[in-house]
């Protein structure tokens, strides 16, 4: 058997990557992109990671958009219900702002 037939093993990260938050999620991609650059990490343990930060963090971005949206939709609900209401409505709705 040859090197190029023996399986390379992947070193492990240097530190414990946190997933918790967006805030938590940038912090370990920079640790990882840190890492590489200081040679403790390989490129395809790296990649590997950092694909999977991505991932992580384009599912956040979706999941906020939508709560977004959501958000969105309940103002115009609201808004339409004040239109339709009649002037009582739309004057409180002036005097609260």
């Amino acid at each position: 058997m040859g090197k190029e037939n023996k399986p390379q093993i992947a070193m492990p990260l240097p530190f414990v990557p946190r997933l918790r938050s967006l805030k938590s999620l940038r912090s370990t991609y920079a640790r990882i992109l840190r890492a590489l650059a200081a040679g403790q990490l390989d490129l395809e343990t790296a990649r590997v990671w950092i694909y999977a930060v991505s991932v992580y963090l384009n599912i956040a971005k979706a999941q906020t958009e939508i709560e977004v949206l959501d958000r969105i939709t309940a103002i115009e609900k609201r808004l339409s219900e004040i239109e339709k209401g009649g002037s009582r409505e739309k004057r409180s709705l002036s005097i609260a702002k």
